[in-house]
């Protein structure tokens, strides 16, 4: 669990050198990206709910360890997030938005968290 929240941190502070976004914390994007938005719940739950559906279908259905499970649950949401940030990126007046990936981040650590407490 702590490797994965540590490759989540290396992995937003990669991406964020690698694809010259724009300073989170300038003025000009909180207007355009605010922490408490729907776009934001949105990511956060499709996050938890993605994380959390494919640990079941790889657990339960296809009978794959339990840590290997919540690996490749929480991998393929990783993958998902920087995929949708790095399209937006691309759009004509989109940006890849640091704060999105730290809401897909935390809905993939609750996720995490509730499963651990259901077994």
């Amino acid at each position: 669990m702590k490797k994965l929240a540590f490759a989540c941190i290396i992995l937003i502070g990669l991406t964020s050198n690698g694809f010259s976004i724009d300073n989170p914390f300038s003025s000009e994007l909180n207007k355009k990206d605010p922490w408490f938005a729907r776009d934001k719940l949105k990511h956060f739950s499709s996050s938890l709910y993605l994380t959390t559906t494919s640990y079941y279908f790889q657990n339960k259905m296809l009978s794959e360890v339990n840590k290997k499970s919540k690996i490749n649950s929480a991998s393929i949401t990783v993958t998902c997030a920087l995929g949708k940030e790095i399209w937006d990126s691309r759009k004509k007046n989109g940006f890849f938005s640091i704060r999105d990936l730290i809401a897909d981040c935390m809905g993939i650590a609750i996720a995490l968290i509730f499963i651990n407490n259901i077994q």
